[in-house]
């Protein structure tokens, strides 16, 4: 009796999992914003046909629909097989996952309506309504600190630093007032460069506010954005116009060489697959080389290219992420995997940003960002190691 009930509840949860990957993967494609609804739509009609369909045949099995010995029985198994197996075991490596070495992080996360109780942050546009809902981490933001390790990095690179903004999603669900706030408190985070990793505009009535917001987030030697997929379902022309009015240097399929001291930097960026895409046969020679993309999903296709930093955003966290489960909906190929955080393929590492905006503005487990980076020569972990060895040796005596 519990290994047929056990043998549903895994083809259920499978069943669920394989049309998610459906979602996710399409979502992460290319298309544009209606053959994307037109997929969802299908695989909601498919999520909830399929168990009719098979409670139909297990009701009128007389009538020989034919389903036990069909292609719905090869996709039965597979549900059990994907929710038993592929679905715990995916998550399991996931929650095992380590940061790659040669990373430090820190953070503190504060709560905007407790800090400034005298701002409205809801506007009056779709999706206001989510942001005051009970659980809702639309309205916390996280600051977060990093270091990470370079391997040649040299001295006139040491202590660089970069402040990643990304996915503000400009629309009037949000009140003007709480990006003015978000400026406010990026502005404050100083640093060397200030890189924008795309989805900016969710409403084009809300360009006007991209000049206000960025002319007030500046790095102190340069600010470098590309756009993202939702910018091109909008006025990405425009959009375009007032990040270069407001200092950005649109980088988006092309290279920048920087020179810092007598070292220099290679800075690119790409939208792939909805913008421009980088060649890396171009890339020009350069002590580092960092990449800017708004998906994460460019990494297998760079990784161990000579990209020793990429920075992405698109995913959000997933928005809502479930205890030890994490997140489900997240528009990658590669679903789960580039979620958020640090990942490291070959020689190339990433940092994916949980963004801060969304077109539908609620977040559980999941809050806003803005994360700071700092360049640190891979030698200093030794250095450090060494130090700490020294000091228990001190106690110890």
């Amino acid at each position: 009796m519990i290994l047929p009930i056990l043998t549903l509840i895994a083809a259920i949860c499978g069943h669920v999992y394989l049309v998610v990957l459906f979602i996710n993967y399409v979502h992460a494609t290319g298309l544009r914003e209606r053959s994307l609804k037109a997929l969802f739509g299908f695989a909601l009609a498919f999520l909830a046909g399929v168990p009719i369909i098979y409670l139909i045949e297990h009701l009128y099995s007389p009538l020989g629909v034919g389903i036990r010995s069909g292609p719905l029985a090869v996709y039965a198994a597979c549900c059990v097989l994907a929710g038993g197996l592929l679905t715990p075991g995916v998550t399991l490596i996931r929650g095992l996952r380590k940061p790659p070495t040669g990373t430090s992080q820190s953070s503190r996360t504060i709560d905007l309506r407790n800090e400034h109780p005298e701002r409205r942050f809801h506007g009056e546009g779709f999706g206001a309504r989510l942001i005051g809902l009970r659980g809702n981490d639309t309205l916390k933001l996280r600051l977060v600190e990093s270091s990470i390790e370079i391997p040649g990095l040299p001295a006139d690179l040491s202590g660089l630093t970069l402040l990643q903004i990304s996915d503000l999603h400009f629309s009037t669900a949000y009140d003007r007032s709480y990006f003015e706030l978000i400026a406010e408190i990026a502005a404050r985070r100083t640093a060397d460069y200030v890189l924008f990793t795309g989805d900016l505009i969710d409403d084009e009535r809300c360009i006007e506010w991209i000049e206000p917001f960025f002319s007030r987030v500046q790095g102190l030697a340069g600010s470098y954005c590309i756009l993202g997929n939702h910018d091109y379902e909008k006025n990405p022309e425009a959009i375009r116009g007032e990040l270069a009015r407001s200092g950005f240097d649109d980088v988006e399929g092309s290279w920048r060489t920087i020179e810092i001291g007598s070292a220099t930097l290679a800075l690119g960026g790409t939208c792939e697959p909805w913008g421009r895409k980088i060649d890396l046969s171009s890339k020009p020679k350069s002590h580092i080389t960092i990449l800017l993309s708004h998906s994460p999903d460019v990494l297998p296709k760079v990784a161990g290219s000579g990209i020793d930093f990429m920075l992405a955003g698109h995913n959000h966290g997933g928005q809502i992420r479930f205890p030890a489960i994490g997140p489900v909906l997240m528009p990658s190929r590669y679903s789960r995997r580039f979620d958020r955080g640090f990942f490291r393929q070959k020689s190339t590492l990433l940092y994916v940003s949980e963004g801060i905006g969304g077109r539908h503005p609620y977040r559980v487990g999941c809050v806003p960002e803005i994360a700071r980076f700092t360049l640190v020569p891979e030698a200093s972990r030794t250095r450090r190691a060494t130090s700490r060895d020294d000091a228990a040796t001190l106690v110890r005596a």
